[in-house]
């Protein structure tokens, strides 16, 4: 009992930043309600009070967005703190986050989002009292979940294409066999959203021809340079660093530190395309951009796509499905910057997205630095604060 409680206080630490993410918009909204001893409401009652339903769709695709960047940084330190910090997660954190047989995949997912759906009430609570529409709210939260849903989905899926379980049988002409999955081993280990939710086998006995998914399709990816390239760049970080925690012994690099670069990719991706949306004034690249951006995401999928070893039945739904699914999240963008007011971007989104940036970033910082006891916040604000004094 003492060394479970020592562990979760040690690990509490290693997901302090993963923590804040998670809680802020709790903390925000109880310090503007003014039922606690101190209130901010004089300054943060307009950020919480956007005037037109686009706003309230920003703000709910940042609080979603929140919701999951706090369970892919605190996935992340659970499923491989052993290996980096010399220490076991307590059992109960592992169960949840990182249990071996695919279980309670669903309940991390509703979790982090527990800020966002009580921020969501006291959305629609305040904005009412200042005389906004509650239909407008409603709708606008509704349509920013539903885009945050689509986003991340994307990113999901396209985490199980690029990673390659290792001694994955080679499917075409053979017989079907017996073979035994097991997370991190040979299947990819749940990040985000639940297996099932891509129709991908649950770990244990399953066969090899007849029932294969999206995890076991074949692609260019995978062989090109770019994946040449990042093995020769982990190797060459791993002959100056310690890496324990990021790669294998046998030099694969671990599921969630993939997940999380795809998800880096995929904000830089985002950010081409939502700087002429937050402009208050009409600017004509953001067609550029969105145009740009779904050529870029349609070559990527052709390549990505271009699989073998696997059912033509099986590839060509999410080739479709991954084709549709950024269109619709572009065009949502480009019909939000073409039929709302300038103030579609509100203060509220700017600090959410402040906040996964800089939670994300110091969460990297600590995953790396935590290992040699280099205290990552304190750095940083002496970094901060002594060129000034």
């Amino acid at each position: 009992m003492r060394a479970q409680l020592s562990q979760t206080i040690q690990y509490f630490y290693f997901l302090r930043f993963s923590l804040f993410v998670w809680l802020f918009p709790v903390v925000f909204a109880f310090a503007d309600s003014g039922w606690l001893p101190f209130s901010t409401r004089t300054l943060s009652r307009g950020i919480f009070v956007p005037e037109y339903s686009s706003g309230y769709c920003c703000v709910a695709f940042f609080l979603v967005s929140k919701g999951f960047a706090s369970l892919i940084s605190g996935r992340t330190v659970v499923l491989n703190g052993q290996q980096r910090f010399r220490t076991r997660p307590p059992n109960w954190m592992k169960n949840l986050l990182a249990n071996d047989e695919a279980k309670y995949e669903f309940w991390p997912v509703l979790l982090s989002q527990i800020p966002a759906l009580l921020t969501f009430f006291y959305l629609e609570l305040v904005g009412m009292n200042e005389g906004v529409s509650g239909w407008e709210i409603a709708r606008g939260i509704l349509c920013g979940v539903g885009a945050a849903l689509i986003f991340w989905y994307v990113i999901n899926a396209w985490y199980y294409l690029v990673y390659e379980r290792p001694g994955k049988p080679k499917l075409p002409n053979q017989p079907p066999v017996l073979e035994e999955l097991t997370l991190g081993e040979n299947a990819a280990r749940t990040i985000l959203f639940p297996r099932w939710c891509f129709g991908l086998n649950r770990p244990g006995p399953t066969l090899t021809k007849g029932r294969e998914s999206l995890e076991d399709i074949t692609t260019l990816l995978r062989g090109s340079w770019v994946a040449r390239g990042s093995q020769r760049l982990t190797a060459w970080l791993g002959s100056i660093v310690e890496l324990s925690g990021y790669v294998r012994k046998g030099g694969e690099i671990f599921e969630a530190q993939i997940f999380s670069v795809i998800s880096t990719i995929a904000f830089a991706a985002f950010f081409w395309i939502l700087y002429p949306l937050t402009a208050p004034a009409a600017n004509e690249g953001v067609r550029f951009s969105v145009l740009a951006l779904a050529l870029a995401l349609l070559l990527l999928l052709t390549v990505t796509l271009s699989g073998t070893g696997i059912r033509r039945s099986l590839l060509w739904p999410w080739k479709v499905g991954l084709s549709v699914a950024p269109f619709v999240f572009c065009s949502i963008i480009l019909v939000m910057y073409l039929n709302t007011n300038p103030d579609r971007f509100p203060v509220l989104a700017s600090v959410l997205l402040l906040v996964i940036v800089v939670g994300w970033v110091f969460s990297a910082l600590a995953f790396f630095f935590d290992r040699y006891r280099v205290p990552v916040l304190t750095i940083f604000l002496l970094a901060t604060l002594l060129p000034r004094i």
